[in-house]
């Protein structure tokens, strides 16, 4: 299996290289390779984190590209049953949010002063773009 590993250093600057590694594809070989305990335990965490994922989706309103409100923030009592419900299942393909979509949402919770340095830095990019 081929496994893409990035990160971005301190400086912005952005690493990474592509790794292979003999995964084995099925649970018997999973198994196999690294023990019932470890398997076990790999999927516990990961169905934690996706069960989590899930109900951090439900306590935020879900709203569309216009801004209206698709459905309000779930109750605790309606989040639990949502989890009641879930289930694992294949994963499709992964869709992030652009760059714009990401720094929007970040600028929701942004205080006035992190707005005003934030479209000061913009600003001072835009200028150095257009002096070159």
């Amino acid at each position: 299996m081929e496994i893409k590993i990035n990160t971005k250093l301190e400086n912005g600057d952005k690493v990474g290289c592509t790794v292979n590694f003999d995964m084995p594809e099925t649970l018997p070989e999973l198994t196999k390779k690294f023990g019932e305990a470890q398997v076990a335990e790999a999927a516990i965490s990961s169905f934690v984190i996706a069960i989590q994922n899930t109900g951090r989706r439900c306590l935020v309103p879900t709203v569309d590209k216009q801004g209206k409100v698709l459905r309000e923030a779930m109750t605790a009592s309606e989040i639990q049953a949502v989890i009641d419900d879930w289930m694992p299942d294949e994963r499709g393909p992964v869709t992030r949010m652009s760059k714009l979509d990401r720094a929007k949402k970040s600028a929701e919770t942004m205080t006035s002063e992190e707005r005003k340095a934030l479209l000061e830095r913009i600003q001072e990019l835009e200028r150095s773009r257009q002096a070159a």
